[in-house]
């Protein structure tokens, strides 16, 4: 259960990464480097983290990374969609993730005690 503690919060933090470069890029940030779109390449690395943190805690829990696993493709889209279309209701979606995975595990936590 520790390692899904962990790694639900380092998840949360590269979120907050995330969204922390998406608001404070310039115009001189430039979003494709050679040829690759890094506002879709940096959700999925981040959310390809929590798939990997998913699998390992499987049996441990199953709720937190099945949720985890169904919501990932919405997570990318969103994120992507913001950052393409300057879409501030998509970047919601992007935190909710997050958000929802960790009251879940306070909510895990605090049913077992």
């Amino acid at each position: 259960m520790k390692k899904l503690n962990y790694g639900l919060w380092i998840y949360a933090a590269l979120c907050l990464i995330l969204v922390l470069i998406y608001r404070y890029s310039t115009d001189s940030f430039d979003t494709k480097v050679s040829g690759y779109n890094l506002s879709l390449w940096y959700p999925m690395t981040v959310n390809l983290f929590l798939i990997g943190i998913s699998v390992i805690s499987f049996k441990e829990n199953k709720l937190l990374p099945i949720v985890g696993i169904i919501f990932t493709p919405i997570s990318i889209y969103s994120f992507y969609k913001s950052w393409t279309d300057f879409n501030y209701d998509f970047l919601a979606l992007f935190i909710a993730l997050p958000i929802l995975l960790l009251l879940l595990l306070l909510y895990h936590k605090y049913k077992q005690k």
